[in-house]
């Protein structure tokens, strides 16, 4: 399993206003580039208001569907036809990065 690679997606959502508002920021390829990057965001007019929690990092693992693959409109579908294997590993990896750099609602740096 720890053969897979991933990479991070950092994406900015948030309901606050009427309707749902997703801003896709980057891609990094470790989490102290992601870490860097939500700082810099943080700093700029209209995220700096914000919350730190409407800033949302996905794990992606590279050379494999992620993503609708078993069709379009098949939302819930999709957590069905990932291996568990696969939702295993990042759901691990995501309870790693929580507990290395998240306290409460603050980043660690």
């Amino acid at each position: 399993m720890m053969d897979k690679k991933i990479i991070y997606r950092l994406s900015h959502e948030h309901d606050k206003y009427v309707e749902y508002e997703f801003k896709l920021l980057g891609y990094y390829s470790n989490l102290e580039k992601l870490k860097e990057a939500i700082l810099r965001y943080k700093k700029l007019e209209g995220f700096k208001e914000n919350p730190i929690d409407y800033f949302k990092m996905r794990l992606v693992i590279v050379d494999e569907d992620n993503d609708y693959i078993n069709g379009f409109e098949a939302y819930e579908e999709q957590k069905n036809g990932r291996s568990f294997e696969n939702e295993q590993f990042l759901t691990d990896a995501l309870k790693q990065f929580e507990n290395d750099h998240i306290n409460g609602n603050e980043l660690k740096l």
